[in-house]
Protein backbone atom coordinates (compact mmCIF):
# COMPACT_ATOMS: atom_id res chain seq x y z
CA UNK A 1 0.00 0.00 0.00
CA UNK A 2 1.35 3.50 -0.73
CA UNK A 3 1.17 6.74 0.71
CA UNK A 4 -0.89 8.05 -1.38
CA UNK A 5 -3.63 5.71 -1.20
CA UNK A 6 -6.10 6.73 1.33
CA UNK A 7 -7.15 4.22 3.83
CA UNK A 8 -9.81 3.29 5.43
CA UNK A 9 -10.76 3.24 9.22
CA UNK A 10 -10.29 -0.49 9.40
CA UNK A 11 -6.76 -0.18 7.42
CA UNK A 12 -6.06 2.54 9.76
CA UNK A 13 -6.87 0.71 12.91
CA UNK A 14 -4.76 -2.27 11.66
CA UNK A 15 -2.25 -0.48 10.83
CA UNK A 16 -1.73 0.97 14.22
CA UNK A 17 -2.53 -2.37 15.94
CA UNK A 18 0.38 -3.57 13.78
CA UNK A 19 2.95 -0.99 15.35
CA UNK A 20 1.52 -1.30 18.95
CA UNK A 21 1.96 -4.91 18.93
CA UNK A 22 5.33 -5.13 17.31
CA UNK A 23 6.38 -2.33 20.01
CA UNK A 24 5.29 -5.00 23.13
CA UNK A 25 6.87 -7.98 21.09
CA UNK A 26 10.15 -7.33 20.74
CA UNK A 27 12.67 -10.30 19.83
CA UNK A 28 15.86 -9.76 21.82
CA UNK A 29 18.88 -12.11 20.99
CA UNK A 30 19.45 -14.58 23.55
CA UNK A 31 23.32 -13.98 25.11
CA UNK A 32 25.75 -11.05 24.47
CA UNK A 33 25.84 -8.47 27.01
CA UNK A 34 23.34 -6.22 28.61
CA UNK A 35 24.63 -3.46 26.19
CA UNK A 36 24.04 -5.39 22.95
CA UNK A 37 20.39 -6.35 24.39
CA UNK A 38 19.45 -2.74 24.55
CA UNK A 39 21.14 -1.66 21.63
CA UNK A 40 19.48 -4.57 19.89
CA UNK A 41 15.85 -3.23 20.73
CA UNK A 42 16.12 0.47 20.57
CA UNK A 43 16.91 -0.38 17.08
CA UNK A 44 14.25 -2.11 16.24
CA UNK A 45 11.83 0.74 18.02
CA UNK A 46 13.40 2.88 16.11
CA UNK A 47 12.94 1.58 13.31
CA UNK A 48 9.19 1.30 13.53
CA UNK A 49 9.12 4.42 15.11
CA UNK A 50 10.75 6.21 11.79
CA UNK A 51 7.97 4.05 9.73
CA UNK A 52 5.07 5.46 12.03
CA UNK A 53 6.39 8.82 11.55
CA UNK A 54 6.79 9.16 7.93
CA UNK A 55 3.09 7.29 7.29
CA UNK A 56 1.44 10.16 9.41
CA UNK A 57 3.95 12.91 7.53
CA UNK A 58 2.78 11.09 4.31
CA UNK A 59 -1.02 11.37 5.37
CA UNK A 60 -0.99 14.84 6.95
CA UNK A 61 0.57 16.00 3.66
CA UNK A 62 -1.60 14.74 1.19
CA UNK A 63 -4.60 17.02 0.32
CA UNK A 64 -6.86 13.73 -0.23
CA UNK A 65 -6.32 13.65 3.43
CA UNK A 66 -6.39 17.39 4.80
CA UNK A 67 -9.54 18.06 2.66
CA UNK A 68 -11.92 15.29 3.42
CA UNK A 69 -12.83 15.39 7.38
CA UNK A 70 -13.92 11.59 7.79
CA UNK A 71 -9.70 11.25 6.89
CA UNK A 72 -8.52 14.31 9.10
CA UNK A 73 -10.27 12.27 11.90
CA UNK A 74 -8.43 9.08 11.15
CA UNK A 75 -5.31 10.69 10.90
CA UNK A 76 -6.27 11.98 14.68
CA UNK A 77 -7.33 8.50 15.79
CA UNK A 78 -3.63 7.67 14.19
CA UNK A 79 -1.81 10.15 15.86
CA UNK A 80 -3.32 9.38 18.97
CA UNK A 81 -2.22 5.59 18.53
CA UNK A 82 1.53 6.79 17.91
CA UNK A 83 1.24 8.84 21.13
CA UNK A 84 -0.06 5.46 22.61
CA UNK A 85 3.22 3.99 21.11
CA UNK A 86 5.57 6.47 22.37
CA UNK A 87 4.37 5.94 25.65
CA UNK A 88 4.37 2.55 25.48
CA UNK A 89 8.18 2.31 24.26
CA UNK A 90 8.80 5.23 27.20
CA UNK A 91 7.35 2.79 29.90
CA UNK A 92 9.28 -0.13 28.60
CA UNK A 93 12.38 1.50 28.11
CA UNK A 94 11.90 2.62 31.94
CA UNK A 95 11.54 -0.44 33.10
CA UNK A 96 14.93 -1.87 31.88
CA UNK A 97 17.00 0.46 33.00
CA UNK A 98 15.78 0.40 36.57
CA UNK A 99 15.58 -3.82 35.74
CA UNK A 100 19.42 -3.02 35.32
CA UNK A 101 20.02 -0.75 37.55
CA UNK A 102 18.21 -3.07 40.56
CA UNK A 103 20.47 -6.31 38.80
CA UNK A 104 23.94 -4.22 38.96
CA UNK A 105 23.25 -2.94 42.81
CA UNK A 106 22.42 -6.80 44.06
CA UNK A 107 25.82 -7.84 42.10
Amino acid sequence: MTMQTLLSLKELTALSTQFITAASHIELPTGGTTSQLVSSAFKQLSEQDLDFKQMINALSSSPETTSNPEKIAQLQSLIGEYSNYVSLVSTIAKKGVNTVETLGKAQ
